[in-house]
């Protein structure tokens, strides 16, 4: 953190001094536009593109000018910018900004712009060739894309896009656990400051893992608790750092996360998780939170069905009776006990 507020300082420093330059202020745009100061990010994008004096700012310039019209919602606005840049890039090169913000309008809004994205212009499509377009700019960066591109790449594999056979669904989902069980891998062997600054953040995105965990469950359930356990990690990082209310998500996260090793047959450990969601989540109210207490209390009793104590688990059975006597595999289980 203190290597980059210097840094920072010396940008500021170096766009004072000259602020007709083009590279500090296509830095400084990109600053801002992590600070989330999109407008601030935006203007400075523009001014680098007025004084772009060679090809390769340019490039830089009109792709991050195109990208913060996309995250500011504007596709209209960030179709010109975009066009710009693969323009100048031409046809041999690979724009990564740009087809990282391509793809990204095209998953939000469900219209897709075809490569020309002539003046902008949106044509409608649909997903199906979003993943297409990937793929090709995939086949040219030859694997040496960055994080974000995977990323995007294996959520569009992953979909399973209208019109496919299902063993090209298959293919597709088994290439995109793949590409993500590498991410993971980098996630949890990241140990040094400089690791993580490497991931970029993707690291800290819980529903990667969420989706990445559920493509395991059929294949491999310790890969699958591996992928919840680092989604379980990033959400209570997330609850300790905004210091607020119990996160409903993460005490999910924990119940799926108790199932999955209980299926593996450490009951256990996944009654202790179960134990300590219900726990987190008992003062919480609400039908969201009613429900997550069924289902925990629910999946308590099959936990102590399973150790073989049959006290319990009725118990269980009961108290999920009490507050839903419609629950009829509750009051089986309970009579069966």
């Amino acid at each position: 953190m203190k290597l980059e507020a210097e840094g920072v300082a010396l940008v500021q420093r170096a766009f004072k001094l000259n602020n007709k330059s083009s590279a500090a202020a296509l830095a400084l745009a990109s600053i801002s536009g992590q600070g989330a100061q999109i407008p601030l990010a935006s203007k400075l994008a523009e001014r680098a593109i007025q004084f772009a004096d060679n090809k390769r700012h340019s490039v830089l310039a009109n792709s991050e000018r195109g990208r913060l019209g996309f995250v500011a919602g504007d596709v209209g606005d960030a179709g010109p910018f975009i066009a710009a840049a693969k323009a100048e890039e031409g046809a041999a090169g690979v724009n990564v900004m740009a087809e990282l913000t391509l793809g990204q309008i095209a998953i939000k809004s469900g219209e897709w712009v075809r490569a020309s994205f002539h003046y902008g212009k949106l044509i409608p499509g649909n997903l199906r060739e979003a993943l297409n377009f990937i793929e090709q700019s995939a086949k040219r960066l030859n694997g040496n894309g960055p994080l974000e591109f995977t990323v995007l790449h294996a959520c569009l594999l992953a979909y399973a896009h209208p019109g496919m056979k299902e063993d090209e669904i298959a293919r597709n989902r088994a290439t995109a656990r793949t590409m993500l069980t590498e991410l993971h891998h980098l996630v949890a062997s990241a140990e040094t400051e400089e690791d993580w600054a490497k991931l970029r953040g993707i690291g800290e995105d819980a529903e990667i893992f969420i989706d990445l965990g559920r493509m395991w469950q059929e294949e491999s359930l310790e890969k699958a608790i591996g992928s919840y356990q680092t989604a379980v990690s990033i959400t209570a990082n997330e609850e300790a750092a905004e210091n607020t209310k119990v996160d409903q998500r993460s005490v999910r996260l924990s119940s799926n996360l108790g199932t999955l090793f209980q299926l593996q047959g450490n009951v256990e450990t996944g009654e202790r998780m179960y134990q300590e969601a219900l726990s987190k989540i008992a003062e919480e109210e609400g039908k969201e939170a009613e429900v997550v207490k069924t289902i925990l209390a629910y999946n308590l009793g099959r936990a102590y069905e399973d150790e073989g104590d049959v006290v319990k688990a009725t118990q269980w059975y009961r108290d999920v009776l009490r507050q839903h006597p419609e629950h009829m595999e509750c009051e089986l289980l309970a009579l069966c006990l």
